[in-house]
């Protein structure tokens, strides 16, 4: 997402915290993230908010909550949800009511939260939650923007130093509310403040590839001692091999022990901090190194997205081997295979249990192909399509792997136009306008995946819209005006979006020739330029 949309979305939040609408009294924003690092389109910002005890207002929220406790209660009782429901559209008459009984509270804006979303409105369908409303109001309509969570400001300094990110920035308090000042940084302040991180993410990495060596050294144990011998190892054995294992590693003790908890279990052991050195790598040295042969802040930046990926895919992998390790020693249901299956079963159930958000196939290819499992089970899906979502479980008949295949061919190849064609898109409008693109394809008969319409969007907000409607009716944009009255109502600012339709069938996925129409397309932009 660009920079400059997140800016002002970033803006649009803390401008409600400011206008006192939340269930809880925010009194500091800190952001951390690639929005603070040199990355020209972050993919979002990340934030964590304090809020401080304000004994009058919260006694006020808490009779609320308690007459949203009391009118659930009752719903539950009767069996009808009917009040509830007009509560929650905000119905005039009741408004009036609850003004009255709750005066000086903003129960206008509070009444259209009150019904749950997603997981628990499967088990609690009204309810109120401070910090979840808080987060709801705070992030309506706005995207980009990630509330890692809300905690008590007399908590901050403990919550902040648990979290995965080395480095914050307070963008925002009740004592310090010019963002611009908040904001701005020098050259050397972000180079230093990449650099923390770096050092971050190196400690991070070790972390988690030193138990993922820890864990392929003993499934390969385990498992030649099953293929060679039939012979199962015990946990007794197990803890003594990790023992081993992790010595030779480098692991420090105290991880190693907690390493033995989280696989076999027993008496509570608390995982390091995320910011202690696990093993005995010399983390100087590695700094050192980079800074003598990484000069420029840019290379920096990118150095430490490449450093966050690795700290996720090793992250993913460790989850992947774990469960096969789980499966091969316990299996589920009380079922106990045959030795020479055991393996086999365990693979099966790792594929089928760890699901696509967790680990995706290529992960899940890699693991077993370190292991030396890569050949052990037909059914591990072959894609490519590191987006793929829950529908990419375990596949059961061929065709369902030949339907999977060809969704990831059509990933894959709308990647490689998207590529070329999101510059096109965004040097048609101004920095300040909003692009999108969205692509549909189909597999062809001989098996090729090719692109069969593009659709350009673009928006903008006042004082751009003028200008805009101009601009996007010279390149052939239909204007879609159907969201301006919701907008106006969420953010008080005119809104408007146009969209552009290109047929590209006849193209058989031409990329030179697809490039050349959508350029031919928003032409007259580029004359005017």
């Amino acid at each position: 997402m660009r920079r400059e949309t997140l800016d002002r979305n970033l803006r649009i939040l803390l401008s409600r915290i400011e206008d006192g609408i939340t269930p809880l009294h925010i009194i500091e924003g800190w952001v951390f993230g690639s929005f603070l690092r040199p990355k020209k389109d972050p993919n979002d910002i990340d934030m964590v908010l304090f809020y401080k005890k304000d004994p009058e207002f919260d006694e006020k929220v808490e009779k609320f909550l308690g007459f949203i406790k009391y009118m659930r209660e009752s719903a539950e009782k009767e069996g009808n949800y009917k009040r509830l429901e007009n509560l929650s559209k905000a119905d005039p008459r009741v408004m009036e009511l609850l003004r009255e009984h709750f005066p000086g509270l903003p129960v206008d804006v509070w009444v259209q939260y009150i019904e749950t979303k997603g997981y628990f409105k499967e088990f609690l369908k009204y309810s109120f939650n401070p910090i979840e409303v808080t987060k709801r109001i705070l992030k309506k309509s706005i995207r980009g923007i990630q509330i890692t969570d809300i905690y008590p400001i007399e908590n901050r300094d403990s919550r902040l130093a648990r979290m995965t990110a080395q480095s914050f920035k307070l963008v925002w308090s009740e004592y310090s509310r010019d963002i611009n000042k908040n904001l701005t940084q020098s050259k050397y302040e972000q180079t230093n403040l990449t650099l923390d991180e770096i050092k971050n993410f190196a400690i991070q990495i070790e972390r988690h590839k030193s138990y993922y060596d820890v864990l392929i050294s003993l499934l390969k144990w385990a498992i030649e001692s099953i293929q060679v011998k039939g012979i199962l190892k015990t946990p007794e054995q197990i803890a003594e091999r990790l023992q081993l294992v992790g010595g030779e590693r480098g692991i420090l003790g105290s991880y190693l022990q907690w390493i033995e908890y989280d696989l076999l279990g027993g008496e509570n052991v608390d995982e390091p901090s995320l910011n202690d050195h696990v093993t005995i790598m010399d983390i100087n040295a590695r700094m050192n190194q980079i800074k003598s042969s990484v000069k420029n802040l840019e290379d920096l930046g990118d150095l430490c997205e490449s450093n966050r990926g690795e700290i996720n895919d090793y992250h993913d992998r460790c989850a992947v081997a774990k469960t096969l390790l789980h499966y091969l020693f316990r299996l589920p249901y009380n079922y106990i295979p045959p030795i020479e299956e055991r393996v086999s079963k365990a693979v099966s159930r790792t594929l089928e249990n760890v699901p696509m958000y967790r680990a995706s196939d290529m992960v899940k290819r890699r693991v077993l192909s370190d292991i030396g499992l890569d050949k052990i089970s037909e059914n591990i899906i072959l894609v490519e399509n590191l987006g793929s979502k829950s529908q990419y479980y375990n596949t059961h008949s061929d065709e369902e792997r030949a339907r999977l295949i060809d969704q990831s061919k059509i990933g894959k190849m709308e990647k490689e136009h998207a590529k070329y064609l999101r510059p096109i898109l965004r040097k048609a409008f101004e920095k300040t306008m909003d692009t999108y693109l969205f692509l549909t394809s189909k597999v062809n008969a001989q098996g090729v995946a090719v692109i069969h319409y593009i659709y350009l969007t673009a928006s903008t907000y006042e004082p751009e819209i003028e200008s805009f409607v101009d601009l996007a009716n010279s390149m052939g944009f239909e204007i879609d005006t159907s969201d301006s009255a919701a907008h106006m109502t969420v953010f008080q600012t005119p809104y408007v979006r146009a969209e552009l339709k290109i047929d590209v069938r006849h193209l058989n996925g031409d990329k030179n020739k697809i490039k050349a129409l959508v350029k031919e397309k928003l032409s007259i932009q580029a004359v005017s330029r």
